[in-house]
């Protein structure tokens, strides 16, 4: 038993959720390995709480991700390039989707489904694979275009926001 991700399973009450502290322990053991062959040992302090909340988002267990930067030892900015750098060396991608890029950036929802009608016409029109909608350079893509155009509107006439959502 690891005492150093039993520690901080239990700064969440999860130290009982066998899953979630075997994931966590899978991921610490894996990055470990990587930091000592890759001869970077300030990623030995972050590997932990990089651990657990890789171990987290795949077990879909919500956790408040600035104790686990408190825990870390580091600034924000830093702990977010490593666990950047953590997910390229362990070849972990994160799926984005449009409501999450919503809900982030405070725009109303209606605008997911505009976002998911381009990426779909755009799909269609050049016959590219199924692949294609869940690659999340095109989703973010397509979210900045329709938030753009929404923008443009939106500043040209004042009554947009109220015409364009009923």
């Amino acid at each position: 038993m690891n005492n150093v991700i039993s520690d901080i399973l239990s700064t969440f009450d999860l130290q009982k959720n066998r899953r979630v502290y075997n994931k966590s322990l899978e991921f610490y053991n894996v990055i470990k390995a990587k930091v000592e062959s890759a001869n970077k040992p300030e990623l030995t302090i972050v590997s932990a709480p990089i651990s657990v909340q890789l171990a987290c988002e795949h077990e879909n267990v919500q956790i408040d991700k600035s104790v686990l930067v408190r825990l870390s030892a580091y600034p924000e900015k830093t702990y977010n390039a490593y666990l950047i750098q953590i997910k390229r060396a362990l070849n972990i991608k994160s799926n984005v989707s449009v409501s999450e890029l919503c809900i982030k950036f405070g725009v109303n929802e209606i605008l997911a489904n505009f976002s998911t009608v381009l990426l779909a016409d755009f799909k269609e029109k050049s016959k590219i694979s199924d692949d294609f909608l869940s690659e999340p350079v095109y989703i973010l893509a397509s979210f900045q275009i329709i938030c753009n155009a929404v923008k443009k509107v939106s500043k040209s006439t004042r009554t947009f926001s109220t015409r364009f959502y009923q």
